[in-house]
């Protein structure tokens, strides 16, 4: 599980964010990442996938914090 500060850079917000800004920054780096839009180029293949990770976890955070 990655940290919530690499989490919060790989989207490129402070963390202090709702969940709906949080989203938004997921949904921008999956469009700029994601392999359909890429040519399938294998690094921007993996950030697709950090950036999915770091949104989850994030989330997942939220959840727990309250």
């Amino acid at each position: 599980m990655m940290n919530l500060t690499k989490c919060y850079k790989i989207l490129d917000i402070t963390g202090n964010e709702n969940l709906s800004k949080i989203k938004r920054a997921f949904i921008k780096a999956a469009l700029k990442y994601h392999p359909d839009k890429t040519n399938n180029d294998l690094n921007s293949n993996q950030r697709f996938i950090e950036a999915r990770e770091a949104y989850d976890n994030i989330m997942k955070f939220k959840k727990l914090v309250g």
